[in-house]
């Protein structure tokens, strides 16, 4: 009866660990990524990058803004008045009733010229026995033409404001795209220290199979009677070291994984992440002068700086024209037509010869004009300024490539350096386990031999990590790691 019960616990057991391998067969999702996977996810997906892009989408507008000066305004008005007050004059009547309806638009253009049209109507109904019409219902229509001819000459000062704008917009998108250069840098990196983590595992693995080896081997001998108690003892707990180790490299990887999914904006943590690549050891130099051409074509800093010249520039001569006379011309036409009648008043407009010229010009200018001074005086040195600006850009860009141009070629010689260094501690471990075989060696030999490997191997995959990340900031400090995955604008 017992051993019944058993097995059907045993079963319900078995079969409740079935349906969760099965759960987690279908919850866990295993999926592959190259460095280029990681890249264009990391472009379309990472929250950082998605926040940079609508930073400059929001400074785009600013255009627009700048622009509306040159909005076309359209403006209507209508009021109704009703008056009963006391008159002194025996012409007016005791109550009079207005209504005003007008219609207009204005626009200014480029040139620093505003156009004005107006047209109105307007009905008037008193009782004095004085008025003419009673209803009386005029309409009218203008247009009256503005010219600015001194600071702002035909538009000088407002084209100005257009052309740094547009330049100020272009700054934005370089600094938009240095912020999401760094980002998928940072992104980079941490796909490389994902894949560094694969090979400390596979490094931990391999030495925990060696220690269990050597283990087996002493215990072997153990029965035999060829080696001491002391020996095993140091060999077990040498293999339980390196099983901690094994746990410690799996914990890494895992947190690695995290972190990049983390980065790639990926909700589902239970994806198992796979790398394509391998740190790869076949590491070569890189030419200072290839990557200075580089630089100089593609440093966004440098554009940058070439543009707040320009911009200095243009701000210069808005400055020098302010110091002008404020100089408007204007001129005016107006036509009306009063009638009792609103079509009779609408056709006197344009038939009647009721008509109104003007034309004038309007003079201002501050005696002292310090304010304009001042600013004139302070975009001169602005403007010598960034070019100071410039020339330290083209040196920082020179300092900034040597120094990690020396930094990645320094790695490679270190890496090949380490590589040595690796093979000589494997063959030092082996011709030792060699010895071991003809009772020769030592448990604390062997066991300090497989921990120099050990770290020579660490040291090599640091170095590897390390020249991998090396060459992702020698293509940020050249501004060349976007272009190879984002050929888009923003």
């Amino acid at each position: 009866m017992r051993a019944g019960k058993f097995k059907l616990t045993l079963g319900i057991i078995l079969y409740w660990c079935f349906l969760n391998q099965l759960a987690w067969t279908f919850s866990n999702k295993t999926i592959e990524l190259s460095l280029e996977d990681v890249s264009l996810l990391a472009l379309e997906n990472n929250l950082d990058i998605q926040i940079v892009k609508l930073d400059y989408y929001i400074s785009r507008h600013n255009l627009d803004k700048t622009k509306s000066i040159f909005d076309s305004v359209l403006e209507a008005e209508a009021s109704y008045t009703k008056d009963k007050s006391a008159k002194n004059s025996v012409f007016a009547g005791n109550e009079e009733e207005i209504r005003d309806y007008s219609l207009g638009l204005k626009k200014k253009f480029p040139t620093g010229t505003t156009l004005n049209f107006q047209t109105g109507y307007s009905r008037d109904r008193t009782d004095s026995s004085y008025a003419l019409y009673s209803p009386s219902l005029e309409s009218s229509a203008s247009v009256s033409i503005t010219q600015e001819l001194g600071r702002n000459f035909f538009g000088f000062l407002d084209r100005g404001e257009v052309k740094i704008t547009k330049l100020d917009i272009e700054n934005s998108k370089f600094s938009s795209l240095d912020h999401i250069e760094l980002y998928l840098a940072h992104i980079q990196k941490a796909y490389w220290f994902l894949v560094a983590a694969f090979e400390r595992l596979r490094i931990c693995r391999d030495m925990f199979k060696e220690a269990k080896r050597l283990y087996n081997i002493y215990k072997n001998k153990l029965k035999i009677g060829l080696v001491e108690k002391p020996d095993l003892l140091a060999a077990e707990a040498n293999m339980n070291l390196r099983k901690s180790e094994v746990l410690d490299a799996l914990m890494a990887l895992d947190n690695a994984k995290r972190q990049l999914l983390f980065l790639l904006n990926k909700d589902n943590i239970n994806i198992d992440v796979k790398a394509k690549d391998d740190l790869g050891e076949n590491v070569s130099f890189v030419d200072l002068f290839s990557c200075l051409n580089t630089a100089v074509k593609s440093r966004r800093d440098y554009q940058r700086a070439k543009s707040n010249v320009e911009i200095n520039k243009i701000s210069l001569q808005m400055k020098k024209n302010s110091l002008w006379p404020q100089i408007d011309l204007e001129a005016s036409f107006a036509k009306n037509g009063i009638s009792s009648d609103y079509k009779n008043s609408i056709k006197a407009v344009s038939s009647d010869d009721n008509s109104s010229f003007s034309v004038g010009i309007k003079f201002s200018l501050p005696l002292e004009n310090r304010y304009a001074r001042a600013e004139y005086s302070q975009q001169k040195l602005k403007k010598a300024q960034s070019l100071l600006s410039l020339k330290k850009v083209e040196k920082q860009i020179l300092l900034d490539i040597n120094n990690q141009v020396v930094y990645v070629n320094t790695l490679v010689n270190r890496v090949n350096t380490q590589k040595n260094v690796v093979d000589l501690q494997l063959k030092k471990l082996k011709a030792e386990e060699k010895k071991l075989k003809y009772g020769r060696s030592s448990s604390d030999i062997i066991i300090r031999y497989q921990n120099d490997l050990l770290e020579a191997k660490f040291e090599l995959t640091s170095l590897l990590y390390a020249y991998q990340c090396a060459l992702i900031d020698l293509k940020t400090k050249e501004n060349s790691l976007l272009n190879k995955y984002w050929q888009d604008n923003l």
